[in-house]
């Protein structure tokens, strides 16, 4: 997409990335999978927007498949993140809460 002008914006906050340019220590791990294996114990919901470079549809699968309590929503027409305000994410963090009470 572009601002009218044709001067390209990107697809997410570009400060995402300057701590990690900046201090490479900071960086995020490059095999999260062992720090997400230890969340069995929890119920997660993972909420991901559909245009997201960051976290695929396949790892959402992924996550859903390893984790025994872990439910995925995507939001179409939405890069990373979602606002969280969309009707079908309030719903589902409404329904999470919900079942987490129970």
């Amino acid at each position: 997409r572009d601002d009218g002008a044709g001067n390209p914006i990107p697809a997410c906050d570009p400060a995402i990335a300057a701590l990690t340019i900046k201090q490479p220590e900071n960086a995020v791990p490059d095999n999260l999978w062992p720090l997400f294996k230890r969340t069995r114990h929890i119920p997660v919901l993972v909420i991901r927007g559909a245009l997201s470079e960051i976290l695929s549809a396949q790892t959402v699968k992924e996550m859903c498949e390893v984790h025994p309590d872990c439910r995925g929503i995507t939001v179409a027409d939405v890069g990373h993140a979602p606002t969280l305000s969309e009707p079908d994410v309030v719903q589902a963090i409404q329904e999470f809460l919900e079942y987490c009470q129970s």
